[in-house]
């Protein structure tokens, strides 16, 4: 996360050092983000799995077969596709479906969280990196102020940011 500065004119004072670690803190933020959705990525298919494995256990311990059998269905279908939408749903058991309704898309969840904590964090970035070029124009370093400018233009350009950016948009758009 990337601090407010405190003291008055402090940003001033901030040049290629300090522009350095606010672009490793930036970097690292990223890397944070990325890291943490290719996680949640990865494991839910497990966890789903899991869910539903629970599920069966309950349901054969009721003598329930319809439940169990449903339970059976749906744990060899996922095996195979490893994949969830609302077309998958099933309408029985309604514990079963409750469970499928948590894990529904979640890719899809997890991807838009990526997406909404790479726009939040860039937004911060520039934010902190406009206030700083103001701050070094005021005070007549010109060359560290313009090298800031170039860190700006850099992280909007950055293939990862535009592409958080642009999902972002598409998902405004389409819930609008």
């Amino acid at each position: 996360r990337i601090a407010p500065q405190s003291a008055r004119g402090g940003k001033a004072a901030e040049s290629g050092a300090n522009l350095t670690a606010l672009r490793g803190i930036f970097t690292s933020g990223l890397e944070k983000i990325e890291a943490d959705a290719a996680q949640k990525i990865k494991i839910w298919p497990d966890e789903y799995l899991k869910a539903v494995k629970d599920l069966q256990a309950t349901m054969k311990k009721a003598g329930n077969l319809e439940g169990l059998l449903a339970c059976n269905q749906e744990t060899d279908r996922f095996r195979t596709a490893r994949t969830l939408t609302a077309d998958l749903l099933v309408t029985q058991p309604p514990q079963l479906r409750a469970i499928q309704e948590s894990f529904v898309d979640a890719e899809g969840k997890y991807t838009l969280e990526k997406n909404k904590a790479t726009v939040a964090l860039v937004e911060r970035y520039v934010a902190r990196l406009t206030s700083l070029q103001t701050d070094l124009t005021k005070v007549d370093k010109i060359e560290d102020a313009k090298a800031v400018n170039a860190e700006i233009k850099s992280v909007k350009a950055n293939p990862k940011v535009t592409a958080a950016e642009f999902a972002m948009a598409d998902h405004d758009a389409k819930i609008a």
